[in-house]
């Protein structure tokens, strides 16, 4: 699977700009406080209810994530370890 299905031009007609290296996430394997990321977590919910239009622009929900906590401004940590 290429880790950058997302491609550049996808970012940008959400007004982000994909950065340096980024990867996709493991959507099954993470860590988060409810709280700090509710915002993110409602923006996920958003995206996977509308699958329909979303999915045909991205590799299903494994890619809502990180969509979602982007434009959320939600910041996440990863392990630099694959």
């Amino acid at each position: 699977t290429d880790p950058h299905w997302l491609t550049p031009s996808f970012f940008t007609a959400y007004g982000l700009e994909m950065k340096e290296g980024e990867r996709e996430l493991e959507a099954g394997q993470f860590l988060l406080l409810k709280p700090r990321c509710w915002v993110a977590l409602q923006v996920v919910l958003y995206l996977n209810t509308h699958f329909r239009h979303f999915y045909r622009r991205m590799y299903g929900d494994k890619d809502t994530w990180r969509l979602a906590f982007r434009l959320a401004r939600t910041p996440i940590g990863l392990n630099p370890l694959p």
